[in-house]
């Protein structure tokens, strides 16, 4: 699913999908292509 940008790499937990998660940012795949903003990343901008 990281692979086709269908899904974001949690590093904070995993480092496992670094790559794949590169490649598809950097090829603007799925959630890269919409400018989507990750889960944690919407929470923490509510919480300021």
């Amino acid at each position: 699913m990281v692979r086709e940008g269908l899904a974001w790499a949690f590093v904070r937990y995993s480092r496992d999908y670094v790559d794949e998660y590169a490649k598809a940012a950097g090829e603007r795949r799925g959630v890269h292509a919409h400018g989507c903003v990750p889960a944690w990343e919407w929470r923490a901008q509510q919480r300021r």
